[in-house]
């Protein structure tokens, strides 16, 4: 009996050393997979009729060809304006999708416009063919003389118009 007991002990270690590791990069509640290619600074240039549009940076990026995705660590978006560098967009982990342009982010999402507005929110989707970037997350919007908090809400690239859904707080910063 005492011979049974050890192999059953072996086997559960055995078994339990087995189970499948997270790939660096996999999206959030998703089976691991192993990407097609591992690129170490990996960039995408968005050119639309002729016109650079963004720019996105990555150290490093796990392409999966049959998915049409590239899942990228610490991705890093500069919006264009007519060739000038506009917002700035960073965040822990994302998603590209390389037939439509699309890009998830999560994991503390930054975006910094060129007037200084600053929109932090867990997560965020960026529709390439609108323009838009969206999300149904928590958001606070900081200007240089108000803050705004909400739930829900949706951008232009250039930041020139943001719409926060749900406002859950609002107030002016007392003058300096």
């Amino acid at each position: 009996m005492g011979g049974r007991w050890m192999t059953a002990l072996f086997l559960g270690a055995l078994l339990g050393g087995c189970q499948s590791k997270r790939v660096p990069g996999a999206g959030p509640a998703e089976k691991p997979a192993a990407p097609d290619q591992i690129i170490s600074q990996f960039t995408v240039d968005n050119v639309v009729d002729g016109e650079r549009k963004w720019v996105l940076d990555s150290p490093k990026a796990y392409v999966y060809e049959a998915e049409k995705r590239v899942d990228i660590d610490y991705p890093k978006i500069r919006f264009l304006d007519k060739g000038r560098p506009g917002t700035l967009m960073q965040a822990g982990q994302g998603r590209y999708f390389t037939e439509t342009g699309n890009l998830q982010s999560w994991d503390g999402v930054v975006l910094v416009s060129t007037d200084g507005a600053l929109v932090e929110s867990p997560s965020m989707n960026f529709d390439a063919r609108r323009d838009l970037v969206t999300s149904t997350a928590p958001v606070t919007v900081t200007r240089e003389d108000s803050v705004l908090r909400g739930v829900g809400w949706e951008a232009k690239s250039d930041m020139s118009r943001v719409i926060v859904r749900h406002q859950t707080v609002e107030y002016l910063k007392p003058p300096k």
